[in-house]
């Protein structure tokens, strides 16, 4: 049988490490804490689900930290959260282990995320189920990372959608600021040592554009993308791009690199997203539409991997939204021009896809009334009356 260790660092999680154990103690035959100096009610918490508990010294050093809890583990599997992490659907765990041809599996880290116009729901990938193996390690100081091991062995991963919530980003905004602020530093004096770490450097930027140091988040990002660093972080790093150009309300900057992002990578939804929106904002509809379209469809037809180090989960009903307000815009466009034709083109598809706003059947009722068409003026004053 396929055993499977948590391993957890931790320090002053008395307010989020109840929840996390309890979304996972029942999936995991043993749990591995390492405590960095808690003076709270942490080791208390964790006692109460039978944690074995290793009190480490911190060194300012995050993947040190997290391989002395490698050391402890016996299970066949390890498997990593944070405090502030809830694992969904933790019974998934089993059927994963039990694929014996790989060595790992990707789960689905998913957060908020605060973005230009309001807060966002990210999404990322990252391998948390490994098996136990000595060359399989946490490399870096922040945002530490156990990919690079794996694929140093030339070991096959899996692509799991088990999701993993992320309750960091929806902590008071202090305590983020001071996560930020610890994270840039280290990743800075990582980066420091090894400039040539585009993964380190992408990491940076990316804490910058979440602390706001924008100013020096850009000429980090320009770094990465003019690197060799693979199409995924290329793409990545034009989102921040786009989100620091978005803060700047330089909208035609921000349409350039959303180009950039989906040259580098299609099949993604943070591009996609801030594009289409950008495009409606400068009443460019047809090709917002297009873009929206094609969105959806992907959203509905495969389930929504992370292709990105980062992108963001968008709802359909987000999508919608967004195509009413375009099909709206371009059939009163079309009024206005008293262009009849291209008006019921655009009330007709809106129709077939199922946006009947009020104010698309308000726009039908002119073009009716127009034509002469009293059967369907009267059909239109009814729907209107109705949805009043």
């Amino acid at each position: 049988m396929e055993t499977i260790s948590l391993c957890m660092i931790v320090k002053n999680e008395e307010q989020n490490l109840r929840g996390c154990l309890e979304s996972v103690k029942p999936f995991v035959d043993e749990i591995i804490i390492v405590d960095t100096g808690s003076t709270d009610g942490t080791i208390a918490i964790a006692k109460e689900f039978e944690a074995k508990i290793i009190s480490f010294q911190w060194t300012e050093h995050f993947s040190e930290a997290r391989n002395e809890s490698l050391k402890h583990a016996t299970g066949n599997w390890i498997f990593c959260l944070d405090a502030d992490e809830r694992l969904v659907e933790g019974f998934r765990l089993r059927a994963l282990v039990k694929k014996t041809e790989l060595w790992a599996h990707t789960l689905l880290l998913r957060g908020k995320r605060q973005l230009p116009f309001g807060a966002a729901e990210q999404i990322a990938a990252y391998p948390r189920l490994f098996r136990r193996h000595p060359q399989i390690y946490f490399e870096g100081v922040a945002q530490e990372q156990i990919l690079s091991s794996i694929q140093k062995l030339g070991k096959p991963i899996g692509a799991s959608s088990v999701v993993i919530e992320h309750l960091g980003y929806a902590e008071r905004s202090g305590k983020v600021k001071e996560k930020c602020a610890r994270n840039i530093s280290l990743l800075e004096m990582q980066l420091a040592k090894n400039p040539k770490d585009n993964y380190t450097r992408y990491q940076l930027a990316n804490m910058y554009v979440v602390h706001q140091e924008y100013v020096k988040a850009v000429p980090e990002i320009r770094v990465v993308l003019s690197s060799d660093a693979d199409d995924r972080m290329k793409a990545a790093s034009a989102n921040l791009l786009v989100e620091v150009t978005l803060y700047r309300n330089a909208l035609s900057e921000a349409e350039f690199w959303c180009l950039q992002s989906l040259r580098f990578v299609r099949r993604q939804t943070m591009a996609l997203w801030y594009l289409s929106g950008i495009l409606a904002h400068d009443d460019k509809c047809e090709e917002a539409l297009q873009l929206l379209h094609e969105l959806k469809n992907e959203i509905q037809s495969t389930f929504r991997f992370a292709v990105l180090p980062q992108d963001i989960v968008i709802s359909i009903q987000q999508i919608d939204e967004r195509m009413r307000y375009c099909y709206e815009r371009l059939s009163y466009k079309a009024v206005k021009r008293n262009d009849l034709a291209e008006a019921e083109h655009w009330i007709e598809e809106s129709e077939e896809f199922g946006f009947c706003s009020f104010e698309i059947q308000r726009q039908g009722l002119e073009v009716a009334l127009a034509r002469n068409d009293v059967a369907a003026a009267r059909s239109r004053l009814e729907c209107v009356i109705k949805n009043l």
